[in-house]
């Protein structure tokens, strides 16, 4: 069902310091830099107010790694949550978000939002927790050029 792992997000307290480790310590390039906000975000977020910069990273041609620091709501190391210290997420491209969707959660995977369409038509996409409460998100690509 899925083709690739799109990228790993880790969301960060201090990012300036996590690009200089990632970047000088491990040679990731910097593809995306962006504030990120909106009703998209706290609608797939489930999050209301959500605001976040997140930094697309690559080694070679390849997304690997979204730094993600939340400026609402602030991070918290204790609470399974989307903006909690430490990696929260694995993404996946898929050919259908719909039928992803319905497969996972026939096992098991608790949705927070249905699949919808990103603001600039690009891709379709929804966030949902595995069994064990991790986050999963899903993403259709729609359109050429984006790594979300």
């Amino acid at each position: 069902m899925s083709r690739t792992l799109r990228h790993v997000g880790l969301v960060v307290t201090e990012l300036e310091k996590a690009l200089s480790f990632y970047q000088e310590g491990l040679g990731f390039r910097v593809v995306v830099d962006q504030i990120e906000s909106g009703p998209f975000l706290e609608r797939l977020l489930g999050i209301e107010g959500a605001k976040a910069r997140t930094v697309k990273m690559t080694l070679g041609d390849i997304t690997l790694l979204e730094l993600i620091l939340f400026n609402a709501p602030k991070p918290t190391p204790d609470a399974k949550s989307l903006a909690r210290i430490g990696f929260s997420h694995i993404a996946l491209t898929v050919e259908s978000a719909d039928q992803t969707y319905a497969h996972l959660r026939n096992k098991g995977a608790r949705p927070i939002s249905e699949p919808i369409a990103s603001s600039d038509g690009k891709v379709k996409v929804f966030f949902c927790r595995d069994p064990e409460g991790n986050f999963l998100e899903i993403v259709e690509e729609l359109g050429k050029g984006n790594n979300k």
